[in-house]
């Protein structure tokens, strides 16, 4: 018996087209796109014209769709973004819009030297970038993320950021 008639035999009743249709839909779940866009995305970070080493970069999505987006500056000021949840590191941030916080925190150790087992509760935190631009309402920083490569820049000032 050929394939051909056997294949015709087998079609008889709903039963064998039914699973062959999903045997279909199921193939065809790997086609187009997975995920969001996500486009690259670097950027500089400057605080009174001086670059801002270790500061923390969040891109918050303003409609509230996607994905947040993160990144850690380094001694030029320099920062990539990552995608939350999964995204590749350095790999950019969904395409749209964003509000944007800055923040950098160090401990005011008062001329001490480090705690030697790492604890620093009860250590008072020192803002080294004005907390008004730690929180994306009040920093005043917004971005958009388009397809390609994005490059940024964002001046801080001392006095800057509104009002938390």
């Amino acid at each position: 018996m050929s394939i051909a008639s056997r294949l015709v035999r087998a079609s008889r009743g709903p039963g064998p087209l039914l699973a062959l249709g999903l045997v279909l839909v199921a193939s065809l779940g790997g086609c187009g796109p997975r995920g969001p866009v996500v486009a690259f995305v670097e950027g500089t970070v400057v605080l009174d014209g001086k670059p801002v080493d270790g500061a923390t970069v969040t891109f918050s999505p303003t409609d509230g769709s996607g994905l947040p987006a993160i990144g850690k500056t380094d001694a030029t000021g320099r920062f990539n973004l990552t995608s939350t949840r999964g995204g590749t590191p350095n790999g950019g941030a969904v395409v749209g819009r964003y509000a944007v916080s800055v923040s950098k925190v160090g401990y005011d150790l008062g001329g001490k030297p480090a705690p030697a087992d790492g604890d620093y509760s009860g250590v008072p935190v020192r803002h080294l970038v004005p907390t008004a631009y730690g929180d994306s309402s009040s920093s005043g920083l917004s971005a958009d993320v388009a397809r390609g490569r994005n490059a940024l820049r964002f001046e801080l000032s001392s006095g800057g950021g509104r009002s938390p």
